[in-house]
């Protein structure tokens, strides 16, 4: 067995391309596949970024591994991750690298409930599909290539461009893009399994077709190869049309299968308009002017095709400004690209391989180029991952000689190769560190972006976060997020997401009023926002607007009836409103939906208290703390329902806990005092009282209650006739009471007592100025007669 595959490996002299022999197959084939993945090495470290979140970290049909495949491939790619229908025009069908990023959970991530992550691992498969991809690219080419004399070397010197590219670090360090990853070495395999069919075997056909399919699953834009394929056959194999009407038609037949079934899960193109400039940045321009900033961008592509330099993870509203067709750049992009159409087509006609590089170009760019319908974004480095073949297919050609119209020194175009490949490389080894994560992403390419409102709101968000891990090591983080947020509004005034974000951001900080200014805008926008109109009545509540935020609240319920935090908050607002009857309906509400939540049991039990159901409040409570509600709060509220009820032993049982739990809460020190009071120990409810307010001056129960506590000690003291003890009690309360007449009535005894006539006498005059006749002042008073 070792033998036979040692042979299988050498490959036969027929099979082998003119001018490679064995040996410089093998090393060509190692170097291609080594490159492919030592370039990428320096991402294994890396965590999720950017649409990670999306696809993998936050999708929760992925973190459901095996279980969670059958809604990836019924639904919408990004509706695990939104739970509601995408906005983007004809949506986002992709679920084949989702299934791998299932299957990545299932083996490594645990329960769904409490996912682990191994974002290492995603990106050491990224990196090996990669270079089995550049391995299959170099593939193909031998077999595509194999007929014409000399050209092995054009196969491993494309593999080896294309290897090294930096546009290609999009869609490889970033762990989303194995959707283009997967999709192109798919449709290579499918491509080298179809040249094995019209080489050797058709019993090929049906598995190029089945792979092709999976293509297809991974990305739409395997559908541009329904172009190449048959142009490759006709121009290279020699076919004739009728042949490749037989040999297309099972591609076709199962692209169709595939965009029904792409319409049935997540829509069809143009079912989805937008006037958003974030969702179709398009949008706001002209027809002339959608076109010329279309060509733009083309020419832009060429650019970084050639000189992949400045890259960028954003290139969205508004970095890429509006022109007209008097911009130089859209001007000669329009004549490039029809100089290119007219190359493909004339070459085609006349047979001549040479042209299927510029129909491969711009068939494969064709999809995202927003020429045919919108995308969604203007520009993306990973749109150059597959046309770039082109490009590096073209430079390899002219290296070796072909055609020998353009040919130079074997050693000066190889040196050329050389030079771009390591140029190349380093420059995609110096880009792949920017996407360890969001905050490297964000903070590196907002400089590459500076005219970019969603980049500059990225660097908000980046802010925050921050801010939130460590809030004393940078205190201006906050004022950097305000910053970033402003710009992007700068750049696009209707960006609803940066007003929601800077709301949420002066909430942060208490300006509520400022927040509600940016809700309300955001809100304005978009009347069908609910999250935006739910963050306006949120800050119209902290505003005390509550009959304002009441509305919004049950607006935002009307729409949304399933939604737990209008419905919480909308109860919680009315019973901050004084409006306790419906509070209390609110939470009974939200106790049924949600039987097993405490808060709800605990808010209940307060909202039925104020509303004067005293009894059913305690049984809210008591289910509260049976369902783990073990806080003072709770007990210091079902101690004054049971007060209430004068049911004093109870009342100071869980006022006793509450206060074990939290011994300066000061409505618990309150209510014990009151239960102290009635309970006729009225130092003790001094004692509390007099807690309360050293903790709270301000405090308006305690200071209200005090005088009577105060009153009720003067008075025991005075039973046992302890006038020197019961005197500061009565001054006191004199003191808080000034308008009270009866504490003289028992200063008066007290000074007596005391043998302070004058001060006895002028207590006992206010009493009876006030309450004439009482026998006691009477008698106590003549007594005090000279």
């Amino acid at each position: 067995m070792a033998r036979r595959a040692r042979k299988k490996w050498r490959v036969s002299a027929e099979e082998r391309p003119v001018g490679l022999d064995a040996a410089t197959f093998r090393w060509q084939a190692l170097s291609v596949f080594a490159l492919g993945f030592l370039l990428y090495v320096n991402t294994l470290g890396h965590d999720f970024a950017l649409d990670d979140y999306v696809v993998f970290r936050d999708n929760s049909y992925v973190k459901e591994g095996v279980a969670g495949i059958g809604k990836i491939m019924s639904q919408d790619t990004f509706r695990g991750f939104l739970e509601k229908e995408v906005a983007l025009s004809g949506g986002r069908y992709r679920p084949l690298s989702l299934v791998t990023f299932a299957l990545e959970q299932q083996l490594w991530g645990g329960p769904a409930e409490e996912p682990t992550f191994r974002p290492e691992r995603s990106h050491g498969i990224n990196a090996l599909l990669y270079a089995i991809t550049c391995l299959a690219l170099y593939a193909c080419l031998l077999k595509l290539l194999h007929a014409l004399p000399n050209r092995g070397w054009i196969a491993w010197l494309a593999a080896m461009l294309f290897a090294a590219h930096p546009s290609h670090t999009e869609a490889v360090a970033n762990i989303k893009g194995r959707d283009d990853v997967l999709c192109f070495l798919l449709v290579l395999v499918s491509f080298w399994m179809l040249l094995q069919a019209t080489d050797r075997a058709k019993a090929w056909l049906a598995g190029s077709v089945a792979v092709y399919f999976l293509a297809l699953f991974s990305k739409e834009s395997a559908v541009t190869f329904l172009a190449i394929f048959p142009a490759c056959l006709y121009c290279l194999r020699g076919f004739r049309v009728s042949q490749l009407l037989k040999w297309t038609a099972p591609f076709l037949a199962v692209a169709i299968v595939f965009v029904l079934i792409r319409a049935v899960c997540a829509g069809s193109i143009g079912d989805r308009v937008s006037t958003d400039v974030m969702l179709d940045p398009f949008a706001a321009m002209t027809s002339t002017e959608r076109y010329a900033t279309i060509f733009l961008t083309l020419f832009r592509y060429l650019k970084l095709m050639v000189f992949p330099h400045p890259l960028s993870y954003d290139y969205s509203y508004n970095q890429i400004p509006a022109v007209d067709f008097l911009n130089v750049e859209a001007l000669l992009s329009v004549v490039l690209h029809l100089a290119l159409a007219g190359w493909a087509i004339w070459a085609l006609g006349h047979k001549r391989a040479h042209g299927i590089l510029p129909l491969y170009y711009l068939a494969t760019l064709s999809i995202v180029s927003n020429l045919v319908f919108p995308i969604g974004a203007p520009m993306a480095d990973r749109f150059l991952y597959m046309p770039s073949v082109a490009y590096c297919v073209g430079i390899a050609a002219w290296a070796v000689g072909a055609p020998p119209q353009v040919a130079v020194p074997r050693k000066v175009s190889f040196a050329v190769v050389g030079l771009l490949v390591v140029g190349y490389s380093v420059r995609t080894v110096v880009r792949n560190p920017v996407w360890k994560n969001n905050w490297t992403l964000v903070s590196s390419d907002v400089k590459r972006a500076p005219n970019s409102a969603r980049a500059n709101a990225s660097y908000g968000e980046q802010m925050l976060r921050l801010y939130h891990e460590d809030r004393l090591a940078n205190a201006d983080y906050l004022k950097r997020a305000e910053q970033s947020y402003l710009k992007s509004l700068e750049i696009n005034p209707r960006y609803l997401d940066s007003y929601v974000n800077l709301g949420l951001l002066y909430g942060k900080q208490g300006e509520h009023a400022k927040a509600a200014g940016c809700f309300g805008k955001a809100y304005e926008l978009n009347r069908s926002d609910m999250r935006a109109l739910y963050d306006l009545s949120v800050a119209r509540s902290k505003l005390l607007e509550y009959d304002r935020a009441i509305a919004g609240f049950r607006t935002v319920i009307a729409h949304q009836p399933d939604n737990m935090n209008a419905r919480t908050k909308l109860a919680d607002t009315l019973l901050f409103a004084g409006k306790y009857a419906e509070s209390a309906t609110c939470f009974e509400e939200l106790v049924e939906t949600s039987p097993n939540n405490a808060r709800f049991h605990e808010q209940l039990g307060r909202a039925r208290l104020k509303a004067g159901a005293v009894e059913a409040s305690i049984h809210a409570y008591k289910a509260a703390i049976e369902l783990g509600s073990n806080t003072a709060g709770v007990y210091s509220d079902l101690g004054a329902a049971t007060f209430r009820l004068e049911d004093y032993d109870a009342a100071e049982k869980y006022l006793t806990k509450a206060l074990e739990l939290d011994d300066s809460l000061q409505t618990a020190l309150n209510n014990m005092a009151g239960v102290f009071l009635q309970t006729g120990r009225p130092g003790e409810a001094v004692r509390l009282y007099r807690k309360a307010l050293a903790l709270n001056p301000e405090y308006v129960a305690a200071a209200k209650n005090l005088p009577n506590a105060l009153f009720e000690r003067g008075r025991n003291l005075v039973a046992a006739q302890k006038w020197p003890e019961s005197l500061p009690f009565f001054e006191e309360v004199a003191q808080l009471l000034p308008e009270a007449v009866e504490p003289h009535f028992y200063l008066g005894q007290c000074y007596f007592h005391l043998g302070r006539k004058d001060e006895a006498k002028r207590s006992l005059k206010i009493y009876d100025g006030a309450k004439p006749g009482e026998a006691e002042v009477v008698r106590l008073l003549q007594l005090l007669l000279p």
